[in-house]
């Protein structure tokens, strides 16, 4: 904790969320002041952590010991796992909305799957794998709920937010290539499922004053259907405010249209 300590008012320095980790660290060590500081040793925390006897609180402790104990992220200056100090927006953006629909599927029901673990992978089975390009597609989140799949995939780009204010006769080409490579994209995953309704997500980020003006006037979602044989798709853009939970029934993101 010490280690950790130091770590957050090194580098956090006046950053209001590692100050907030600091202090949490500093009434964490108050409250030990009978332990002697000691550098456990890694193979006595990987004794215990493969003994079986621990539960899993007390397993993830040790394996966040181990990170401190050899700066691998963590309460150090490497990054080769644990958790590291710095985030890309893109990857804090898709950790965000997949929050969001977990809480909701919770809510109302269904199956939730995520990229990120390994879960929505699906290999392509090139004929010729001499000559093959991508080896598999990962969407970011898949819910399974019946007969229907919503496939989500979070964009950290400001396409839906510009799109309300210019339209897209004034989206630059390079702006539009983008948005097209992005709807191309969840098509793409909304091909892979089995399902009699397929709602393929795209969302992005608002600034929560902008959200709140659509959201208002029934803007924050605007959806197409497709007809594909038997199956109906549904293509939808969904705007998010980035930083705090919008209320269910208006920020809805895979669960719109849920029975």
């Amino acid at each position: 904790m010490e280690h950790v300590y130091r770590d957050l008012t090194r580098v956090g320095q006046r950053d209001p969320v590692s100050a907030g980790l600091a202090n949490l660290a500093l009434r964490l060590i108050e409250n030990l002041p009978d332990v002697v500081p000691q550098r456990p040793r890694r193979e006595d925390l990987e004794h215990w952590r493969r003994s079986g006897l621990l539960n899993e609180p007390l397993q993830l402790g040790l394996e966040a010991m181990g990170w401190v104990v050899e700066e691998r992220g963590l309460g150090g200056g490497r990054e080769l796992d644990g958790l590291a100090w710095a985030l890309s927006l893109d990857k804090l953006w898709e950790a965000y909305v997949e929050g969001v629909v977990r809480r909701e599927a919770k809510l109302l029901g269904g199956e939730v799957r995520v990229g990120r673990l390994g879960e929505t992978t699906v290999p392509i089975p090139w004929q010729d794998p001499i000559h093959r390009s991508l080896g598999h597609l990962i969407p970011d989140i898949v819910v399974r709920r019946g007969r229907s799949v919503y496939v989500v995939d979070a964009k950290y780009k400001a396409h839906l937010a510009e799109l309300d204010e210019v339209g897209w006769r004034r989206f630059t080409e390079e702006a539009r290539a983008a948005h097209r490579a992005d709807v191309h994209q969840i098509l793409a995953y909304a091909g892979l499922y089995d399902a009699d309704e397929v709602t393929a997500t795209l969302v992005y980020p608002l600034r929560r004053e902008t959200w709140e003006n659509l959201a208002g006037a029934g803007r924050d979602r605007v959806v197409a259907e497709l007809a594909c044989g038997q199956r109906r798709i549904l293509l939808a853009l969904q705007g998010l405010p980035f930083g705090c939970s919008p209320v269910v029934g208006r920020g809805r993101v895979i669960w719109a249209g849920w029975r």
